[in-house]
């Protein structure tokens, strides 16, 4: 269940930065293995650091798999971090998804709902025998009232 005031509503994107990664797979100039170390070195609960320290992976284990193999496994050593000074944009970073605000969503008999949308926010849903609902991607569907299905939408 959600509380309306939850949702900041914005009207436009604006300025603001949508984390998505590049044509070669990387946010904003860092990889992804990079930026999941940093968010994992973020401290909890405390205002955004200006660097983070991360622990240096070490792929040279002494135990005779090549280094240009890339299957082998990545060792961690704790004794060596390093620290990474966070960019500007991550430090201010404001996390944002676009969300889909319905009051009720209603699927009569032989009606088809297409979930094509990743945060779908609703008072109710009602999906009446005969109806079906198609997702297309992964969603999330928060709703404050009831979600009522088959028989029991049916009354």
């Amino acid at each position: 269940m959600h509380k309306e005031e939850s949702f900041e509503r914005l009207t436009s994107p604006g300025n603001l930065l949508e984390l998505v990664p590049d044509k070669d797979g990387r946010l904003q100039g860092l990889s992804v293995s990079t930026m999941m170390a940093i968010v994992r070195a973020l401290p909890a609960e405390s205002a955004m650091p200006k660097s983070v320290e991360l622990p240096r992976v070490n792929r040279d284990c002494g135990c005779g798999v090549s280094r240009k193999n890339r299957a082998a496994p990545v060792f961690f050593s704790a004794a060596e971090p390093y620290e990474l000074a966070l960019p500007e944009w991550l430090r201010q970073l404001g996390i944002f998804r676009t969300a889909a605000f319905f009051r009720d969503i209603v699927v009569e008999k032989g009606g088809l709902l297409v979930i094509s949308f990743p945060i779908i926010a609703a008072r109710n849903l009602i999906l009446h025998t005969g109806g079906t609902m198609k997702q297309q991607v992964s969603a999330v569907m928060d709703f404050s009232g009831a979600f009522r299905a088959g028989a029991a939408a049916d009354r």
